[in-house]
């Protein structure tokens, strides 16, 4: 969407294509080729991985030397399911399970090398649809579905990818209802939907998952429009402009500017659903006669309108000055329930020379940390995030802190949802599912921060920083499990 004089939407288009096979990770950690890694089943990592028919398991040697992933043992020999043959450091084998069973595997060079793959049948026990196949920039997407509901494991995880899966677009862990449903809300567009392309979404559940896709299309060429209007005179308060806007994204903050410049007045307006706002400014008595700008941002885009205060014409003919404010964080809604989604967005006036993150922090009524996030903003200087506001513990208001550089900015925002703390605890094997998706998490960053240095050294400093934002987004991932499980 971008604002011309006003507001223009962007453009999703939405298909879904169902995928239903999981791909799992083994990695070949180095000094494997040294005795010593069996003794604590770590010769490769993880030892045992537990899949269902039809899922892929890709092994990545990760040593110095050469190795094979044999199925088999040292004592039996090759059993002839799947062999890598000999392959070497930084290379990778995958194989595809048709069929259910235990199949142990070691490496035919280093034979103290051993690691078990369980294939079990596989269970429908997670469908999810999105609610259209068209969205434009700003929309809500809806992700609602059902699993088959285990006590223990009170939440489903929803990823949405870029495309090619290089980074996130979206990523939430959402309460599953005890009759299996859920649902989810996404605001599509921002800056981490970073092209048009196919993005997965990826429900994962009590180590299951569904992968299914969307399209996503940048733009749509549809124009919003902001004009002003004569509006009544309100008896005892004076006269007033009536504000019309359309294609909108969320909240819409307006700054009324004097023909010298002066920012007589700033206003803050949340979209409706349509992307439509109606509001009536009260023109101040003191307000003399003269040519006055409208400036409109939301958290995409910018625009603005002059006007002539004593005849109400206007035309187009301005340009849309950031805002005055050196940093602004604001919410789409004042007050959330649970199971909402928070639109966090604002703008930064001067942009760094260089790629410099907003770091935001939402922060409960006891001051714990409950969310914290890296976002990049855009060339115009906005930005934009969300978070599920079911993430949130109790009732209260929440502080969302932005900070960009030196610069720092508070809002507020209230909460309803809340549960006690008794109710919040997690079983025991819902914890133990989260740490080790942590440690998963925390062995791909540390492999990722050894690539990006091995990149340096060779002067690669593109794909370095590439990988480096990937790395920045795995460790708000681990952030946001540790949260649920401290």
């Amino acid at each position: 969407m971008k604002i011309w004089v006003g507001l223009i939407p962007i453009l999703l288009v939405i298909g879904v294509i169902p995928v239903f096979a999981v791909n799992e990770f083994v990695s070949i950690p180095g000094g494997t080729s040294i005795p010593g890694c069996e003794e604590i089943n770590e010769c490769f990592s993880p030892y045992e991985v537990i899949i269902d028919v039809g899922d892929t398991v890709t092994w990545s040697n990760d040593d110095t030397a050469a190795h094979t992933v044999t199925s088999g043992s040292a004592v039996d020999g090759p059993s002839g399911v799947f062999d890598s043959s000999l392959f070497m450091a930084q290379s990778t084998f995958a194989h595809t399970f048709d069929g259910s069973g235990t199949f142990p595997y070691f490496c035919m060079v280093h034979p103290w090398m051993d690691g078990i793959i369980i294939v079990q049948e596989a269970e429908n026990i997670i469908d999810f649809t999105t609610d259209k196949s068209l969205y434009h920039k700003g929309d809500q997407l809806t992700i609602s579905g059902n699993v088959s509901y285990d006590s223990e494991i009170p939440f489903v995880t929803i990823q949405i990818f870029t495309p090619g899966k290089t980074n996130f677009a979206n990523f939430s862990t959402i309460p599953v209802n005890t009759d299996g449903s859920f649902l989810s809300e996404f605001n599509v567009g921002g800056p981490t939907w970073t092209s048009d392309g196919i993005y997965p979404i990826k429900v994962t559940y009590n180590n299951k998952s569904l992968e299914k896709s969307i399209e996503f299309q940048e733009s749509n060429q549809e124009e919003g429009l902001i004009i002003t209007m004569e509006g009544v005179e309100i008896a005892g308060i004076g006269k007033t402009i009536t504000i019309i806007v359309s294609g909108a994204s969320g909240t819409v903050e307006f700054e009324i500017i004097a023909s010298d410049g002066e920012i007589i007045e700033t206003l803050s307006f949340v979209a409706s659903d349509f992307g439509d706002i109606n509001l009536p400014w009260i023109i101040p008595k003191e307000t003399t006669s003269g040519i006055y700008t409208i400036s409109a941002r939301d958290a995409f885009n910018s625009g603005c309108v002059r006007f002539d205060l004593d005849t109400f014409v206007t035309d187009n003919n301005c340009i849309s000055e950031p805002n005055s404010i050196p940093l602004t964080v604001n919410t789409d809604l004042p007050s959330y329930d649970r199971g909402d989604t928070i639109i966090i967005s604002g703008f930064v006036k001067e942009l760094a020379e260089y790629s410099q993150s907003i770091t935001i922090l939402v922060l409960s009524p006891l001051q714990n940390i409950m969310s914290i996030s890296q976002v990049i903003p855009n060339s115009d200087g906005s930005y934009s995030t969300s978070v599920i506001a079911s993430k949130l513990t109790y009732d209260g208001t929440y502080e969302v802190r932005a900070q960009y550089g030196s610069q720092k900015i508070t809002n507020t925002f209230v909460y309803y949802g809340g549960i006690s703390e008794s109710e919040n605890n997690l079983s025991d094997k819902a914890i133990k599912m989260f740490e080790k998706k942590i440690d998963r998490w925390n062995n791909t960053i540390e492999k990722l921060t050894v690539r990006v240095d091995k990149l340096e050294s060779k002067g690669n400093l593109e794909r370095a920083d590439e990988i480096r934002a990937k790395i920045l987004v795995f460790e708000s991932v681990v952030k946001h499990l540790e949260s649920l499980i401290h």
